[in-house]
């Protein structure tokens, strides 16, 4: 048997094909680390997601439990003051997209009356409590409308769906009546579609009347068969009208302005002129506008 020498690999051949060895092993190692850093940022992403999707979509029902449970409110505790749930009440709200704010009744509500009355004023404090409590849903302070009466304050928070507001009423000092605080909130769907209603009605009353440039307006609607009634409550920074409309079917109409005319037409609630109970007494409206604004059976 001859010997044949074995021929040793060239040492660059060496050194090429560990080199090969270690550029596939750093590329799987960062491919590796890159896949574990993508599925730990897409797992917190959607982890903070779904928190935040918590927070934003907690019914308004919730929120209100949450805001008005016993001494949630530090400030407004069973130690200072008792509470009054009510029927309902009116949140005042000024969405951006409009130039004036509006009042929309809300089932979610509670009153706060002190145990013992002081001249002290606490307002700052409630709103600072009421403030941290609903940061946990992600509402923030927003811009209010002006209030209705110089004796009412209020702070409104809101997030993506849900408005609440502290309101805080105080009477005069001579009144001798303690100051109150009352907290409500509402689901915003409820805001536009009020909004809705009243650009609505103001189209109407253009067509008949010229244009308003309201601050603050309220909403009342009442209806009976196919007849029914709505009545906008509208703050100017000249003036305050009490505007009547009435609809038969789909309808609409605009009759008068119930805060106009002398107050010996004024019947405790609106102005009755002999040109509105003319229009109110028209056979479509069925005597039921009669009933509801002239207290006329």
């Amino acid at each position: 048997m001859s010997n044949i020498p074995i021929q040793e690999p060239h040492p660059l051949r060496r050194v090429l094909k560990y080199m090969g060895v270690a550029v596939v092993a750093c590329l799987f190692i960062a491919g590796t680390a890159l896949l574990v850093v993508w599925a730990l940022k897409t797992i917190t992403s959607k982890s903070a997601q779904s928190t935040d999707s918590l927070k934003v979509a907690t019914p308004v029902k919730q929120v209100f439990a949450s805001l008005v449970s016993k001494d949630a409110v530090a400030s407004l505790g069973s130690d200072k003051y008792t509470t009054r749930p009510m029927a309902s009440s009116d949140i005042y709200y000024k969405d951006g997209s409009h130039p004036y704010g509006v009042s929309v009744s809300t089932d979610f509500t509670q009153l706060y009356e002190p145990i013992t009355p002081s001249t002290s004023d606490d307002t700052t404090a409630v709103n600072a409590d009421v403030e941290r409590l609903l940061a946990q849903y992600d509402m923030t302070a927003v811009d209010s409308p002006k209030p209705p009466s110089k004796s009412i304050s209020y702070k409104s928070f809101a997030n993506t769906t849900i408005i609440c507001q502290i309101r805080t009423t105080t009477p005069a000092a001579e009144s001798g009546l303690p100051r109150l605080h009352q907290l409500s909130c509402v689901d915003k769907t409820d805001i536009s579609d009020r909004y809705a209603r009243i650009e609505a009605l103001l189209s109407v009353y253009a067509t008949s009347a010229g244009t308003l440039k309201p601050e603050l307006v309220s909403y009342t609607e009442e209806s009976e068969n196919d007849v029914s009634y709505t009545l906008l409550a509208i703050t100017t920074d000249t003036s305050t009208k009490n505007l009547l409309f009435a609809k038969v079917g789909k309808t609409t109409e605009f009759l008068a302005d119930l805060a106009e005319g002398d107050q010996s037409f004024n019947n405790g609630k609106y102005n009755i002129t002999p040109e509105v109970k003319r229009k109110i007494s028209d056979p479509k409206y069925n005597g039921f506008l009669l009933r509801q604004i002239a207290g006329i059976q």
